[in-house]
């Protein structure tokens, strides 16, 4: 069986990075828990892959969860063995889409399966690995882009949202009565 070591940078400011190497078999929901425990992050956000091309354009997602899409590669049905196949082959990987934590992956060597050996398993850490919490949401996640379309006056006002008046009336705003309504008055 192939074995693939697999190069995965996070997009830091420090250089780090951890080899990852895993079994032609093994499925990208495994690989997903080990670069979370790679790179000590939590188990608690959703995350994607992206099989990409030379200059790291995203292509084809496999999602954590598929939501019933049969066009949609989902983490646990797809393995590495039929995504990678050559050396330098890349991928991205997304985790926490508010914060959107990026990690480039790259196939650095293709092997055969030591008897000996257990997969996948974590080849080499270089480097110390980033605080998860150093990210911070900042504004420009779609969330937020909504509410401040919605409700913010343009002074940082957020009495539809937080002021004392009755829960009741909090979506009844005369401004905006759809999206379309706010490109018109901006």
């Amino acid at each position: 069986m192939k074995t693939f070591t697999l190069r995965v940078i996070p997009e830091t400011e420090n250089v780090v990075y951890r080899d990852i190497m895993a079994t032609s078999e093994t499925n990208f929901l495994v690989l997903h828990q080990l670069l979370l425990k790679a790179f000590e992050f939590t188990n608690d956000q959703m995350a994607s892959f992206y099989i990409s091309d030379d200059d790291w354009n995203k292509g084809q997602e496999i999602t954590l969860f598929g939501m019933g899409d049969e066009a949609v590669l989902e983490m646990e049905s797809t393995q590495i063995g039929n995504v990678f196949s050559q050396l330098n082959q890349k991928m991205l990987y997304t985790y926490d889409f508010l914060v959107m934590w990026n990690f480039t992956i790259e196939v650095m060597e293709i092997g055969e399966e030591e008897l000996s050996g257990k997969y996948p398993k974590i080849a080499k850490r270089y480097g110390d690995a980033p605080d998860q919490n150093a990210k911070k949401i900042d504004g420009s996640d779609a969330e937020s882009i909504l509410v401040n379309a919605m409700f913010d006056d343009d002074k940082g006002d957020y009495d539809a949202l937080f002021g004392d008046e009755d829960e009741d009336d909090m979506f009844n705003d005369d401004r905006f009565e759809s999206l379309d309504d706010y490109d018109e008055n901006n």
